[in-house]
């Protein structure tokens, strides 16, 4: 049915640094949450093995979908191009997320600048 269409809920784009000096990037509603589950053993199989010393940066997103979508183009990028990117948005809020068309914006802007080519 038509009225049965959830709305869309902010989702947010994590980095967590790991006490290993590897960095790990992924998305949730309820960031908080999900970095207790990394703490405690409970998320990722590479959080078991890399425990988070510390959530370093978050970006607001307006969907889950989004969020995904960005998660997937940021883990084909370099290192040194995904901690540009995370710095470039980090004005965003769950009241405030930001577009995909400004985060694809500036995670090319953050690529081309490392490359060089701009």
């Amino acid at each position: 049915m038509l009225g049965d269409v959830r709305p869309c809920r902010p989702c947010c784009l994590y980095l967590l640094i790991c006490q290993s000096g590897r960095s790990y990037i992924g998305i949730s509603e309820f960031p908080a949450v999900r970095l207790q589950a990394h703490q405690a053993g409970r998320g990722s199989f590479f959080t078991r093995l890399n425990r988070p010393a510390a959530l370093h940066h978050l970006v607001w997103l307006p969907s889950r979908k989004i969020a995904a979508h960005l998660e997937w183009r940021l883990k084909r990028k370099r290192r040194s191009a995904k901690l540009a990117w995370f710095a470039a948005m980090a004005d965003t809020s769950p009241s405030q997320p930001a577009s995909l068309e400004a985060a694809c914006e500036a995670l090319e802007r953050c690529s081309r600048t490392l490359r060089g080519d701009g």
